[in-house]
């Protein structure tokens, strides 16, 4: 799991902000670790795919699959895009907002892509997804010294058998996901209050 830090100071996943608008509090964390695992193989296994670099033959029969639905996006909606030029795993930092995440495909100027493996849920796609993919277009806009940016946001539904291609649309997105970043920090700061005067 990637680690982003500034100046000594451990920031919050994108992911991680987005925990309490999640329901998975009956569902065994082990349970949770292996899903997580799971799609984090199918990320990079797109990765390596599109950089020219994938072993093949190391992939089960899942992920062949998976890797099969995915060349038939990239020969059907991936012709909207410039995938060849497209930046990948891309770890990044807001040195001002204080929060990191690493998006899955980057098409500058166009598109965030991000990749889902887990079944469709319509809750998530409308409520959850838009707050990441808000977050990783302000990341890389500040990577890149940009103010403002025309870009599309999607979510690539990946499966061993079949695959969804859906655009999301939340004009509220950006701004809910810096009211959960701003709560992280308050709290943070009410721990560090607290704390203190416990050790008086």
């Amino acid at each position: 799991m990637a680690r982003y830090e500034y100046k000594g100071l451990d920031l919050p996943r994108t992911t991680e902000l987005l925990k309490p608008l999640y329901d998975y509090d009956g569902v065994p964390a082990e349970i949770l670790q292996a899903k997580a695992e799971a799609g984090t193989n199918k990320h990079l296994m797109v990765k390596y795919f599109l950089e020219g670099c994938l072993d093949y033959n190391s992939l089960s029969d899942e992920q062949k699959g998976t890797l099969g639905q995915f060349k038939l996006f990239q020969g059907a909606e991936g012709t909207m895009f410039d995938l060849g030029s497209a930046v990948l795993e891309y770890q990044m930092i807001h040195e001002k907002l204080l929060y990191g995440g690493t998006p899955d495909i980057i098409i500058n100027d166009q598109a965030i892509i991000d990749i889902k493996t887990s079944i469709f849920n319509s809750y998530l796609h409308k409520n959850v997804f838009p707050l990441q993919t808000a977050a990783y277009e302000r990341l890389w806009l500040y990577d890149i010294g940009e103010k403002k940016g025309k870009y599309k946001h999607y979510i690539l539904y990946l499966y061993p058998d079949s695959y969804r291609f859906m655009q999301l649309k939340n004009r509220q997105a950006w701004s809910m996901f810096k009211y959960l970043l701003d709560h992280y920090w308050q709290q943070q700061q009410f721990n560090q209050k607290i704390k203190a005067w416990k050790g008086q």
